[in-house]
């Protein structure tokens, strides 16, 4: 996505904080925030729908919601219907500013964007969102006018939390930073519950870094992201107790997010001594390096010099057990990067018994080689120790059934669909038991009951495997039409399209 574009990415994401917002749009960002985007645009297109149920029709119209709606279309690659809909309302109502504003979000070319803003600029000079968006397409092509917009924004509506963003990050490009900082302190005085403007001031003003940030959580508890960048400016600061208590209130929060859980775990081996402080920056990049096994050499070294530290096997099994996966059966040296990556998993959960992950992990890998009833326990302590984890739940519940006991893994899944209505894994998981014990239908039907409570293209895409063993691609396809004209989402379209004869 260009640049230009960028801030819609954290807008609709949920971590735009905002204040106060009116209901239905508050109700939407949360369900986006928890990743249930479909669900969400369901909600937001209700409410703008017109009276003949056409999108954008609803008189008068919710502008907070239009634009959060258009965000989720173009956000999932849906920008033509986005722009589609705002471009009917132009045609409808040709003198409508907020119309002509959100035809210039929803448009992805730059410049048919701004001819839109100038538009409703044209209708309504002291349009704030308008001044808004002008001022994110100046930005992207460097026009120092961009600043200026954003200030129009702002003096139009002081409570536009992306026009202050916009500001500070023209003004800090400018190599303005004082003027940037001053601007992220003065967003914060208007828009106090905008975590995004206490990050942005946090990470400009570096002395006063963990004071902004100790305020912030102060004042947004609830606001996870908040209490990461504290945890991680602690621990640049050296504050391990600080850091880990920052961290565990970020993953109350937040439990599912498997990169705070490691950020978290490598402090505590950093605080314990476990883990040389000097050493914990090379291993968190592991997370993100894409040819992990060019670095194999960097983690010996980094073992070596840190031989308590269960993470650093942990991440080393991993790597060798992905290392040989590569290689064909019969390469002599698949079998040696397997043992040695089962030694190092299990010197992981060796050296710290408690700890899901490295359960998890090892359990993942003896699941893998066929040796699945040696799992069972190991991942059942991890379902224990963290049961609130649906990955780990589901994992625990198929290893039960490669174990040879599918009825109690099969209830185990029915269990964790309700406990977690919002996951996916279950029933795929689901479907995929009883497709292994050679009940297709009722698989299918599984699916496609799911479906119905959650249209979502993980699921959408489970079903189409299941029918196709089944012989059941005509049910599959009727009911992904149905979920796709539901939603209106082209991604359920083009499954049921890909199940046609």
């Amino acid at each position: 996505m260009a640049r230009w574009r960028s801030w819609l990415v954290i807008g609709w994401l949920g971590l735009v904080g905002g204040g106060a917002r009116a209901g239905g749009v508050a109700d939407a960002e949360r369900l986006l925030a928890a990743g249930r985007v479909a669900e969400a645009e369901r909600l937001l297109a209700g409410r703008l729908a017109g009276a003949d149920g056409s999108p954008l029709g609803a008189e008068p119209l919710d502008v907070a919601a239009a634009e959060l709606w258009v965000d989720v279309l173009v956000n999932t690659g849906r920008a033509e219907a986005a722009r589609a809909a705002c471009a009917a309302r132009t045609e409808r109502d040709p003198d409508e500013a907020d119309a002509w504003y959100l035809l210039g979000r929803a448009e992805t070319d730059p410049a048919k964007a701004e001819a839109a803003y100038r538009e409703a600029l044209a209708r309504d000079g002291g349009h704030a969102r308008a001044w808004m968006g002008l001022g994110s397409v100046l930005q992207a092509r460097g026009d120092a006018a961009a600043a200026d917009a954003y200030r129009r924004a702002i003096a139009g509506d002081p409570g536009l939390e992306e026009a202050w963003r916009g500001l500070v990050i023209a003004l800090d490009d400018a190599g303005r930073r004082e003027a940037a900082v001053r601007a992220a302190r003065e967003g914060v005085a208007a828009n106090p519950d905008a975590a995004p403007l206490w990050l942005a001031w946090a990470a400009l003003d570096k002395p006063g870094r963990i004071g902004i940030l100790e305020q912030a959580t102060a004042r947004l508890p609830g606001e996870a992201v908040l209490w990461v960048e504290l945890a991680r400016n602690r621990f640049e600061a050296s504050d391990w107790p600080g850091a880990l208590a920052a961290y565990d209130r970020a993953l109350a929060l937040d439990g599912d997010d498997a990169d705070l859980r490691l950020e978290r775990a490598v402090t505590a081996e950093v605080a314990g001594g476990a883990l040389r402080p000097e050493d914990a920056a090379t291993l968190l990049s592991l997370r993100s390096a894409r040819d992990l096994s060019s670095r194999r050499a960097e983690l010996d070294g980094l073992v070596a010099r840190n031989p308590a530290s269960a993470r650093a096997r942990m991440v080393r099994g991993n790597v060798l057990a992905a290392a040989a996966g590569v290689l064909p059966a019969g390469d002599p040296g698949r079998a040696e990067l397997l043992d040695r990556a089962e030694a190092d998993l299990r010197g992981a959960v060796d050296l710290n018994p408690a700890d899901p992950d490295g359960l998890g992990a090892l359990g993942s890998f003896l699941v893998a080689r066929r040796r699945a009833a040696e799992a069972v326990p190991l991942l059942d302590r991890a379902v224990e120790l963290r049961p609130d984890d649906v990955s780990l739940a589901v994992l625990a519940a198929l290893a039960l059934g490669e174990a040879g006991q599918p009825a109690e893994a099969e209830a185990r899944l029915l269990a964790a669909a309700k406990r977690f209505p919002d996951s996916v894994g279950p029933p795929v998981a689901l479907a995929r038991l009883r497709l292994g014990t050679g009940r297709r239908d009722e698989a299918v039907d599984g699916l496609l009951a799911a479906l119905v409570a959650r249209p979502d293209p993980e699921l959408a895409v489970a079903l189409a495997s299941a029918a196709r063993q089944a012989g059941r691609e005509a049910d599959a396809a009727a009911a992904l039409r149905d979920a796709a004209k539901r939603t209106g989402d082209a991604r359920l379209a083009k499954v049921a399209e890909a199940l046609a004869p």
